[in-house]
């Protein structure tokens, strides 16, 4: 519902309120809400110091107890007696000593009340052989933690706070091992010291100076049991589960200070930490009440001040909007008049101030109101009477009454221009003697009538001479009017005619708008009454026209005719068209698929049988002959062949599908030019040819596609090699402000000019013959070519039957396209458990897959590295040298026998672990290969989880996840 005020009085006295009031509980707000602030930072500042003092001293009581019961293992009686007690037999001397050393543990334990009990365990029989409990003695302690982890460790155990049968409360241990003096390799004994956490733990605790009436601080073992006693909860060692937030994060190895419930479901302010050495959560805690009690009586003094405040504000706010509102009230009355249609209604200005001023206003505006409407009226007048006339005659005759009615002018006269354009003429007048008026010369600056014409422009004449034409006529002679007004009468922005009204008084405000405002008007309606006249002549002559059209539009519809029947028979050649051009696309379509899953499917056996080829090659040169190993490298060097076959087929036929991946990043040419070079020099010798390659030090960086680039540069240096007999091979870089230009000149076989214009072309070869000299498909050059154009780039080729080929790679340096976000390769699953810190690297082209394992792995404790495909599982595996890796087999691009391949080849990454997780049976190719275990797809759990069991016990810490889908 929408607050609207009644009173003017009333509407100031709530803005004398909300203009006084605001600011002042805007500052009280801001005050208060400092103030608390400095409150609560004091307090939280408060208990971190407390918490940080009592982790302090209970760090200083930990290493208190160990460094007394490390003292008390190398004692000498200690060590004596524990010597003795594991021989099987002893002498009654022997016995002394061993009773001596119970008795200094007895004294021991009496003169320092932190220690409960201690004794000696005996590491042969496992039972209490010396103790300042005489019951405990012969005691069996072989499933006692206290006892077996140092025996196993060799160090200090500290056990935390548990509950002990045998002094039936709450106790610690402290236990080390007794190493022999002669051999410190020999443990001769178990030292334990039970702790009397009363006297020395609790007691710690339980000082809660600085805590106020409801602070208390408490410690928690990992399962958030309470290890000591608390203030509102008697005998809560052991005893109480506490749920609270602070607690279960200070147990989860969580430091800070929080808001929460207590055990008690009590609002508290907390600072919580954890103790690493004993897994203890550490709590210092102080109720929100005690905490916010000065807050609140803050507050409350704040509100009683704001209060007397805003009564004072009230007063004076009532007094002020007495003295504005009064004037205003009788102001009001006149508008009210005014608004009833009494215009002659006017306010007494009693005051010079605003509220003078507002009542001179209103008088102003009634009077202006008033004004208008009589202008309005006259418009309207006026107008209306312009839409009635019908000839320029009536214009010229019945126009002038009416408007020096509406202007109380007492004559007029209308001039229009003559045909030659160089008089006005006199039209028609009224209240003038029409002798007296002459034509006017249109060309004249001068005079009431050149002036109006050359301005076009209202003029206004006050200073008339006595020549003027426009004088008044009465029995006392010729009387001069007070004021002349010509108005030019326009068509296009050109004067057509004038009207001339003159007054023996001068012209009201009033008059001068009703002449400027219905200027516009008659300037139309003079246009109008023209363009009508011309009108009715035009279609006088339209009317002879029409005839002739009529006899036009029949022979034009015989041709209609004849052009929509060409028109049908087109439109059904255009169907077929389209029919026969979308069918063409299908089967480019299906083609392209084709290719790319035949390619697919051939390439996973054939790197099955090119690694099995090599695994054979380095495991059966001494068993095999030498002409049976050329048999295997022969294998070997043809399923290469096929496989580059395949890839170029692969290549193409995602070109071709708009498919191709283009992932530009910076990069150095020049380093990849070298590489290049590098790999195809060994060819290049056994031809006997040379390659020449010249850099380009100015050009750091190019920004493109790295892979692309390499694949375009790769094929025509690799033509080059291949066509080139004798001479050699040159490369050439260079560069401007946009591009770089990689040329590549060869002294080869050279391209005929009628084969110029197809070498571009898929499967295109100079020499198709099956007799030619120079193998391969013809797909390297339209590969390079059309991934170029991919990349923004261009090729161009010269060349020259028998003298060599030159072509010139244009590349941008710069990426103008869409550069797509790197794919997170990496995904750790964070903790800090120790567990945590060994990693897992999964390689599947199924999203759905990957994640499961990785799932699998994360809830087992692994970290998790992920892949999308052969060639990044290559480079994460390089970079993090991870524990184990799970491959999938029928990947594209590089499948996984390649990539185990290429893995166990690399000094880098042949130590790590494969574990091969496919749907194909081939275990014999795995194993041939160096994985380390086979398991089938749709994954079992439990055998992955066993498989990364058995690899667990090796010392890596990292595992990696590939795939080469890039959704993940």
């Amino acid at each position: 519902m929408k607050f609207e005020f009644t009173t003017i009085k009333s509407r100031l006295i709530f803005w004398f309120l909300l203009v006084a009031l605001v600011p002042l509980f805007v500052a009280t707000l801001v005050i208060s809400l400092e103030r608390s602030q400095v409150i609560k930072e004091t307090i939280f500042h408060k208990l971190i110091a407390i918490r940080d003092l009592k982790v302090e001293m209970l760090n200083n009581w930990i290493d208190e107890q160990i460094s007394d019961t490390l003292i008390l293992s190398k004692v000498a009686q200690i060590n004596g007696a524990s010597k003795i007690l594991i021989q099987k037999n002893h002498s009654a001397q022997e016995g002394l000593i061993i009773e001596s050393a119970a008795n200094f543990l007895i004294h021991y334990r009496n003169q320092y009340k932190s220690y409960e009990e201690i004794y000696v365990v005996n590491p042969d029989t496992k039972k209490i052989e010396i103790s300042t409990n005489p019951l405990w003695l012969g005691m069996d302690e072989s499933l006692n933690p206290a006892f077996t982890t140092p025996i196993t460790s060799g160090h200090i155990h500290i056990r935390d706070i548990y509950y002990s049968p045998k002094s039936k409360h709450p106790t610690m241990s402290f236990s080390i091992p007794i190493f022999s003096t002669g051999d410190q390799r020999k443990i001769i004994g178990i030292l334990v010291a039970h702790i009397n956490l009363e006297n020395s733990l609790y007691d710690l605790l339980l000082d809660r100076t600085g805590m106020g009436k409801t602070g208390e601080t408490l410690i928690i073992n990992k399962a958030g049991m309470a290890l000591n006693e608390l203030r509102w909860y008697p005998g809560a060692p052991l005893k109480l589960k506490i749920d609270a937030k602070p607690a279960q994060m200070a147990a989860q190895g969580k430091t800070g200070i929080t808001e929460a419930d207590d055990y008690r479901k009590e609002a508290v302010l907390a600072a919580f930490t954890h103790i690493p050495r004993t897994q203890w959560g550490f709590v210092a805690k102080q109720d929100l009440k005690e905490v916010y009690a000065p807050v609140k009586e803050m507050l409350w003094h704040i509100f009683v001040i704001v209060l007397i405040s805003s009564l004072a504000v009230y007063v004076v706010a009532l007094f002020l909007s007495r003295n504005i509102a009064s004037p205003l009230m009788e102001i009001r009355e006149v508008a009210k008049k005014i608004l009833s249609g009494d215009l002659l209604a006017r306010n007494k200005i009693q005051t010079r101030d605003e509220l003078g001023f507002l009542a001179d206003t209103f008088n102003k505006m009634a009077a202006s109101t008033a004004s208008h409407i009589h202008i309005q009226e006259s418009m309207v007048k006026i107008n209306t009477f312009m839409v009635t006339l019908k000839t320029l005659d009536d214009f010229f005759s019945k126009l002038p009454p009416v408007l020096l009615e509406e202007t109380s002018a007492g004559m007029a006269a209308f001039f229009i221009l003559s045909r030659d354009g160089k008089t006005y003429e006199k039209r028609s007048t009224l209240g003038v003697n029409p002798d007296l008026l002459i034509h006017l010369d249109a060309g004249a600056n001068k005079g009431e009538i050149g002036l109006a014409g050359a301005s076009k422009k209202i003029t206004r004449i006050r200073d008339i001479p006595e020549s003027t034409l426009f004088k008044f006529k009465t029995f006392t002679g010729d009387i001069l009017p007070k004021e002349i007004i010509v108005v030019p009468i326009l068509v296009k922005n050109r004067v057509k005619a004038l009207l001339t009204m003159a007054s023996l008084n001068l012209y009201s405000k009033e008059a001068l708008k009703i002449i400027h405002m219905i200027w516009p008007s008659i300037n139309t309606a003079y246009s109008n009454l023209i363009a009508s006249e011309k009108t009715a002549r035009l279609a006088e002559e339209m009317g002879l026209k029409n005839i002739e059209l009529e006899q036009q539009s029949t022979e034009m519809e015989a041709q209609a005719t004849q052009l929509k029947c060409a028109s049908e028979e087109l439109k059904h050649q255009n169907t077929a068209l389209e029919q026969q051009q979308k069918q063409l696309k299908n089967a480019d379509r299906l083609k392209s698929e084709f290719l790319s899953n035949m390619s697919h499917e051939l390439r996973t056996p054939l790197n099955s049988v090119m690694a099995l080829s090599r695994v054979l090659i380095m495991q059966a040169k001494k068993k095999l002959s030498r002409e049976e190993v050329n048999y295997l490298e022969i294998i070997e060097k043809n399923g290469k062949h096929l496989l580059s076959l395949i890839n170029d087929i692969l290549d193409l036929s995602k070109i071709e599908a708009g498919k191709m991946d283009v992932t530009p990043k910076p990069f150095s040419l020049n380093n990849l030019v070298e590489t290049i070079v590098e790999s195809l020099t060994p060819l290049a010798k056994e031809k006997g040819i040379k390659i020449n390659h010249n850099i380009d030090h100015t050009l750091k960086t190019i920004e493109s596609d790295e892979l692309r680039v390499h694949q375009i540069i790769q094929n025509i240096v690799g033509n080059g090699v291949k066509f080139t007999s004798k001479g050699n091979v040159a490369i050439d870089l260079s560069h401007d402000e946009t591009n770089a230009y990689i040329r590549v000149r060869d002294t080869g076989v050279g391209i005929s000019q009628k084969d110029l214009p197809y070498i571009f072309e898929e499967f295109r070869q100079i020499d198709g013959s099956s007799s030619r000299k120079f193998e391969g498909t013809g797909l390297g050059l339209t590969i390079a070519y059309k991934a170029a154009q991919i990349l923004r780039g261009d090729i161009d080729l010269t060349s020259q039957l028998n003298q060599g080929s030159e072509f010139t790679v244009r590349l941008p340096i710069l990426w103008e396209g869409y550069i797509p976000s790197e794919p997170a390769s990496i995904g750790f699953v964070k903790d800090n458990t120790p567990l945590r810190k060994k990693t897992i690297l999964v390689v599947d082209d199924d999203p759905g897959i990957r994640d499961m394992i990785s799932e699998f792995l994360t809830n087992m404790g692994y970290q998790t590295l992920t892949a999308a495909s052969g060639k990044q599982a290559l480079d994460l595996a390089r970079a993090h040298n991870p524990m184990a890796m799970t491959i999938d087999i029928i990947m594209p691009e590089m499948d996984g026998w390649e990539l185990i391949s290429r893995l166990k080849n690399d000094p880098r990454t042949s130590q790590i672990p494969v574990i091969v997780v496919s749907i194909t049976n081939d275990r014999e190719t795995g194993f041939a290969l160096g994985s380390m275990g086979h398991i089938a797809k749709p994954v079992d759990k439990d055998k992955l989880i066993a498989k990364i069991r058995k690899l667990d016990t090796r010392t890596r810490l990292n595992v990696l996840i590939a795939d080469d889908n890039e959704m993940r």
